[in-house]
């Protein structure tokens, strides 16, 4: 196996962050842009739908991956190889894909929104097939490569899909479309980007995916429970107040995720880090360097906070229209739940690093029963902004838990 020994050479932190960075927010823009572009060019009942159809899939897209990537990067030890995740990774989206083709008929969906529902599916598991290639980079912490993938990506799928949608009126021809121009990045980059550190040929050995699968079980059960948690006010809103109110409410949240990428880059350049920190048994500088990232979330969590205050209307009105920012009350306390989250991800990170993975589903638990119990009291009594303050109580509770299990982790 011929390897080119100058990707061997990490980047450091610095570089790795900023190139992460770049590629998450011009991946995050994409994300919002596709929103964007919805708001704009149909009605606010289609932008539910496809709220719904993500919604609704996310959960199971995300356990099916099973957080593969974590256990990737932070196989110090290398006891699997690439090609053993990149196997496991096609049979789990394979599977996923059937999974939830079956999951919306039997939760009664109608053949159009099951049809939406497996188009987002398809473009969801292309995004999925290329984290295992970032896990790749990521291990190698070079980032630069993960950024450059992204950036593509986003250009091209929001480009073509304002195109599509605005020629065919057909939400799912959009999606299909961008799905396929996404398969084909991978093909033309990500796949020649990793055969820079190994030959890439997907191993499918029984043996080796149930020990795999027994390793990341925990983590995919997590993952659902996560999406749920974050998800349920989204259910109930769509049960009691309609599609339409999930439109408003998802196009508002999703300017959250703006800060979310930005601590998606920090903790995605710095676990492979934690992860050395940990198994070498440097638990100082293990959670010196989870304060400070702890405290970079704060800090990220504040500012986007005092953003939305002093230009907050103005903000979604331009992005958006008048319409949506007739709910900035929903939107604040939105914002004040990212904030919470925030602190909360890094300490969620060190978890993953130190590979404590048995324990994570247990606090998945304790969200979504938290989540749910909140969702259905507050949003019959007070729609939209009941949902809100569910996500902030949640995050509340997120915050608290993972403290508490860091805590015991790093006593020294």
């Amino acid at each position: 196996m011929s390897i080119n020994n100058n990707t061997d050479k990490k980047l450091p932190l610095k570089v790795n962050f900023s190139w992460n960075f770049l590629g998450n927010i011009v991946f995050s823009f994409g994300q919002w842009a596709i929103l964007a572009i919805l708001t704009k060019l149909v009605i606010v009942e289609e932008v539910g739908n496809y709220s719904y159809a993500v919604a609704f899939t996310a959960p199971f897209v995300l356990f099916f991956q099973m957080q593969m990537r974590s256990i990737q990067i932070t196989d110090t030890n290398d006891e699997y190889s690439f090609n053993d995740y990149f196997g496991a990774r096609i049979i789990s989206s394979i599977t996923s894909l059937i999974f939830i083709i079956i999951m919306s008929l039997v939760f009664g969906n109608d053949i159009p929104m099951t049809i939406l529902i497996a188009s987002v599916t398809l473009l969801k598991l292309s995004d999925s097939i290329s984290d295992i290639f970032y896990g790749l980079f990521q291990k190698h912490e070079y980032m630069k490569h993960i950024a450059i993938s992204m950036i593509i990506k986003s250009i091209i799928t929001v480009l073509f899909f304002f195109l599509v949608l605005r020629i065919t009126k057909s939400i799912i021809i959009s999606v299909l479309f961008i799905t396929i121009l996404k398969s084909l990045i991978i093909i033309i980059y990500d796949f020649y980007k990793a055969r820079n550190y190994t030959k890439v040929n997907p191993v499918f050995n029984n043996y080796i995916l149930i020990k795999l699968l027994k390793v990341s079980f925990p983590l995919g059960l997590m993952s659902l429970l996560i999406s749920l948690d974050s998800n349920i006010p989204k259910y109930v809103i769509e049960h009691f107040e309609g599609v339409e109110s999930l439109g408003y409410f998802s196009v508002l949240s999703y300017i959250n995720m703006a800060g979310g990428q930005m601590i998606t880059s920090i903790s995605q350049a710095s676990t492979p880090r934690l992860a050395v920190l940990y198994t070498y048994n440097n638990k100082k500088m293990f959670i010196r360097m989870l304060i400070k990232l702890t405290m970079i979330g704060f800090a990220i969590g504040v500012t986007s906070i005092l953003f939305v205050l002093l230009f907050g209307e103005e903000f979604i009105s331009i992005l958006y229209s008048k319409e949506y920012a007739n709910h900035m009350n929903v939107f604040i306390t939105i914002m004040i739940a990212g904030a919470i989250n925030y602190t909360a991800s890094f300490l969620g990170n060190g978890m993953t690093a130190a590979r404590a993975f048995k324990i994570q589903p247990f606090l998945g638990i304790i969200w979504v029963l938290t989540s749910l119990a909140i969702s259905v009291v507050m949003v019959p009594t007070f729609g939209l902004l009941g949902g809100a303050i569910a996500l902030v109580i949640s995050a509340i509770v997120k915050l608290v838990s993972k403290a508490v299990v860091i805590f015991n982790i790093v006593k020294l």
